[in-house]
């Protein structure tokens, strides 16, 4: 003969609450356990603020410089410096020179940065003899004044003669 299986039915009170197991799954009456809310999400990863780059100081136009010197030659009491720039680069070229360094030649370049920077300025050994590029430094003294130091100094001023 062929018998099904009843579900078993129990049922019993503990501390004023009332328990039916019957197939295989719990049923309460008592009311459903809090269930705590979800944890918020986390937010995706805010990456480390970036310190801007200090912005470069536009020196492109006409200068006029004085403190030039050419050993044995005469050496005009201002010159007059166009200098150019892309980007960072700076071009120093002497429109009106003198005998060590003339008119056309490059008389410092570098990159600006900062109120000091590094450069190479051009020199001789007076009137006539080969040009050579050295260290020297230049400081921007002012909105419209700078000086190159190289073992002497040079002031230059932005602007008209």
């Amino acid at each position: 003969m062929n018998r099904q299986p009843r579900p078993a039915t129990l049922a019993v009170a503990i501390t004023g609450m009332a328990f039916s197991l019957s197939a295989c799954y719990l049923q309460t009456t008592a009311p459903p356990p809090a269930v705590p809310p979800a944890p918020p999400p986390v937010p995706a990863a805010v990456p480390a603020a970036t310190p801007a780059p200090e912005p470069v100081a536009s020196l492109a136009g006409t200068w006029f410089a004085s403190g030039f010197t050419c050993p044995g030659a005469y050496v005009p009491p201002e010159e007059e410096i166009s200098i150019t720039q892309d980007g960072p680069l700076a071009i120093a070229i002497k429109v009106i020179g003198d005998d060590c360094v003339p008119a056309g030649a490059i008389t410092w370049r570098g990159n600006v940065a900062g109120t000091s920077f590094p450069v190479q300025v051009q020199v001789s050994n007076g009137p006539r003899t080969p040009l050579r590029f050295r260290d020297a430094t230049v400081t921007l003294t002012g909105p419209d004044t700078l000086e190159l130091s190289a073992g002497w100094k040079v002031r230059f001023r932005k602007g008209k003669r």
